[in-house]
């Protein structure tokens, strides 16, 4: 996990972003406002998921497997999404 990436993520999309140890995920982050939760892959891209309810982030807090959580209610479930290039140079 990249803690100085992460911090220039959560600056960037001003969202706190919650680190986690996993196959597939570095951290992720709840707007409340706009109803994103925002994904950061260990391969460093970011995602915003569109249109998550405040209860499904809970969920997400709650699982064990937050990479399974993220594939099974965001990816297979065909969430729309936004996916970001990062230029933090």
């Amino acid at each position: 996990m990249d803690k100085a990436f992460i911090k220039s993520i959560s600056k960037a999309v001003k969202v706190a972003m919650i680190p986690c140890i996993s196959s597939n995920i570095q951290a992720f982050g709840y707007d409340m406002e706009k109803r994103l939760l925002y994904v950061v892959f260990n391969n460093r891209a970011l995602y915003a998921y569109q249109k998550v309810k405040y209860e499904q982030f809970l969920d997400l807090l709650e699982a064990q497997s937050k990479g399974k959580w993220v594939n099974t209610n965001l990816v297979k479930a065909e969430v729309p999404v936004t996916k970001y290039t990062i230029n933090l140079s």
